[in-house]
């Protein structure tokens, strides 16, 4: 499982076949690498904390990277920059949590004195912290190595729920995963069935939610996200502080939007003939709004993160589809449990405590 610290090497590993030191499939000759290794070891989080070298590759790469493997047959001395050819081999069967390639030494091209320069290049650099997976908004740039210039897909993740939410183009979108080392797999892939209006992004949305649903394996380079199936780059995102868009943060209040009902506890609602949505007033500390089958209105507290509701009156037309009776109670539970809601981009929950109980997407109004 994803730890919320981030620690598993899954994250941290960099040296993949589409990474740093390019392809190497199985079947293939063990391919010949020109690395530069920097002159010091630097404090990295594996499975454990421990030292790691910084490298770049001498034909692609101008920033040093974490390098989590042993280069065998290689003898480190502290202050020295050493510029070496490496062959790197594809492993067959290599654990769920260990690099996909071995390492070895073939010939030291150069070492020279530098004194701890070229490690300070790395420590002084933008590229010394590596955001947490969860403290960032995912927002979708490339699908099949073909750019997305409509910067509305995003992903985020929920590591102490094993999900993930966001915004597929046209719809919320929504999943849960499981982890294991580097790799991944996303279940319960679902998606809210509003109408999309612009055929180009409808397009980029069923290709968007095909492609999660086909991700095998991930890697994170600082704020780069990259999801493979196989060894098939598949999806390419941009991350950003949660909330940030290079603007002063915007707090979205419950007033803001018109809230639409799209899950029920964890499960995705289907589409309903009338959709359930709720509009609140923070004038009088009222709201408004329907079920699915009824009209709903009445009032609210709240006092921080915590809500109560009261004086719910709603009118009394008998649910005749199933589903919208679904929708219609969870509401009603709703209002009598929900202690607690949260606002998460353009995505509202009510909770019972821990427990969540229904989320909204918000549109405007």
């Amino acid at each position: 499982m994803i730890k919320n610290t981030c620690s598993f090497r899954s994250i941290l590993i960099l040296i993949l076949a589409f990474g740093l030191f390019g392809i190497v499939a199985f079947g293939q000759k063990p391919a010949t690498q020109k690395l530069i290794v920097a002159d010091k070891k630097v404090d990295c989080q594996s499975v454990a904390q421990t030292k790691c070298f910084l490298v770049k590759n001498a034909a692609q790469e101008n920033t040093w990277s974490l390098f989590y493997n042993n280069i065998k047959g290689f003898k480190f001395r502290e202050g020295y920059t050493y510029t070496l050819s490496v062959k790197v081999t594809k492993r067959k069967d290599a654990p769920a949590d260990a690099s996909s390639f071995d390492y070895s030494l073939v010939k030291i091209l150069g070492k020279r004195w530098t004194n701890g320069k070229t490690a300070g290049e790395f420590q002084g650099g933008a590229a010394t912290t590596q955001p947490a997976l969860d403290s960032q908004k995912w927002t979708l740039v490339e699908i099949d190595g073909e750019a997305v210039k409509i910067k509305k897909p995003y992903v985020e993740f929920n590591l102490a729920e094993n999900r993930i939410g966001g915004d597929a183009g046209c719809n919320h979108l929504m999943a849960g995963f499981t982890a294991n080392g580097n790799d991944i797999k996303f279940t319960g892939v679902a998606t809210t069935k509003m109408m999309c209006m612009k055929p180009r992004l409808m397009e980029i949305e069923n290709k968007f939610v095909r492609k999660i649903e086909s991700v095998s394996r991930y890697e994170q380079t600082g704020r780069t996200l990259r999801f493979y199936a196989g060894n098939v780059l598949v999806l390419k995102f941009s991350g950003s502080d949660k909330d940030s868009t290079g603007e002063p943060k915007m707090n979205i209040k419950l007033e803001d939007k018109k809230w639409v009902l799209t899950e029920v506890g964890s499960e995705m609602l289907p589409a309903l003939q009338t959709e359930p949505f709720l509009i609140f007033d923070n004038g009088n500390k009222s709201f408004s709004g329907n079920t699915g089958c009824n009209s709903v209105a009445g009032r609210y507290e709240i006092d921080g993160d915590k809500i109560t509701f009261g004086a719910v009156r709603m009118t009394e037309r008998a649910c005749m589809e199933t589903n919208q009776a679904k929708a219609e109670q969870s509401l009603v539970n709703a209002f009598s449990n929900a202690n607690r809601f949260k606002i998460e981009g353009d995505k509202l929950s009510f909770y019972n405590g821990s427990t969540l109980l229904i989320s909204f997407k918000g549109k405007e109004k």
